[in-house]
């Protein structure tokens, strides 16, 4: 006879004295750590109880995603009280609770929920880089489980995203409108149609340029946030170098996704020598030697073709960037700029590719 699933009432009731006790140590004057001996005990015996029940992969992930929804609540009434330290202090511990759990037991809980609830007050306190790492590990755990549903989880959400109710809707939402109207200034210069759907069918969505779909996320995201934070403006003094440092950390990492998407494209259309980036970038794009002998910043930035300026500049910047920072670019003057061209070549890049498949 198959044993039935634990059920959200079931959770409730067995974690309402421990829920009480956290709210009252979590309150505004407590630093202390968050689950004592006793809780820990309780909820080993729950994830022994949630996880014996089950006699089946698809009941098990149910199973779990009761326990971290439960759990969720408790992490819920630290971002309400708006101590985002304090709740990413949560999700450390509690994620040291199951690892422990899981090396006595020989068996694993699906974590997916816990690294993505953990990314979430990471965003909190404006940490972009470790909140990636985290949704990257969220997504790698709904994969491992092999969930088919995985892409409408909140994790896939925002590495590709989509529209989908979760703790972070509004904040996809904005970051989508974010690209949709960098896509609108690309479209009005090119005089074309390319919309985001298309990014996403050729890029975001597939599944060949998984890391490169996250890295191209992750420094969008926080490219929106620093041209939040900071007026570029070619005139203002005040930038230091460490602003300066994070902008060609950016451009950069476009730059590598681009050459990526180049290579691989250019070994699709049979060119021999794909792995050499010139090489990839001739084949592709039909260019002369002459494209590549231009190598200064400043000329390039000046060129009056646009097509010919942002290919120019994403090819470059691979060398430019790539070896070393370069102290002669700052974010007084063009590192905004190149940034957003570099975009925009990005975007041209994987229209051509979209065109030239559509043509054969």
């Amino acid at each position: 006879m198959k044993n039935r699933i634990v059920t959200q009432e079931e959770v409730r009731k067995t974690f309402n004295i421990l829920y009480k006790e956290f709210i009252e140590k979590c309150s505004n004057h407590y630093y202390g750590e968050i689950f004592n001996e006793e809780s820990k005990s309780k909820l080993n015996i729950f994830f022994d109880k949630s996880l014996s029940i089950s006699d089946c992969k698809s009941d098990q992930i149910t199973s779990q995603d009761n326990i971290i929804t439960e759990i969720n609540s408790w992490w819920i009434s630290l971002i309400n009280a708006k101590r985002y330290n304090y709740a990413i202090k949560f999700w450390e511990e509690l994620y040291q609770l199951v690892l422990e759990w899981e090396s006595k037991r020989n068996q694993e809980i699906n974590k997916g929920s816990l690294f993505y609830f953990w990314a979430v007050s990471y965003l909190h306190v404006c940490d972009i880089d470790r909140a990636f790492i985290l949704v990257n590990q969220a997504y790698l755990e709904d994969d491992r489980l092999g969930n088919p549903n995985m892409d409408n989880f909140p994790a896939a959400s925002l590495l590709k995203l989509k529209n989908t109710q979760n703790v972070l809707s509004a904040h996809i939402r904005k970051v989508r409108r974010g690209l949709i109207n960098e896509l609108k200034l690309f479209n009005e210069e090119f005089k074309i149609k390319f919309k985001i759907e298309n990014l996403e069918e050729s890029f975001l969505g597939n599944p060949k340029y998984r890391e490169q779909a996250i890295s191209f996320v992750h420094s969008f995201i926080k490219f929106k946030t620093l041209s939040s934070e900071f007026n570029f403006n070619r005139n203002e003094p005040q930038f230091n170098s460490s602003l300066s440092h994070r902008m060609q950390e950016l451009t950069f990492s476009l730059a590598k996704i681009a050459e990526i998407f180049v290579k691989d494209n250019a070994k699709e259309s049979g060119c021999k020598e794909y792995s050499i980036t010139k090489k990839a970038y001739k084949h592709l794009f039909e260019l002369k030697n002459d494209f590549f002998e231009e190598k200064d910043i400043y000329s390039i930035l000046n060129d009056s073709n646009y097509i010919l300026k942002i290919i120019k500049l994403i090819y470059n910047i691979r060398n430019i960037i790539g070896h070393e920072y370069n102290e002669e670019i700052r974010p007084t003057t063009y590192l905004n700029e190149i940034y957003r061209y570099s975009l925009h070549a990005f975007f041209y890049i994987i229209f051509k590719v979209k065109e030239k498949k559509s043509n054969l």
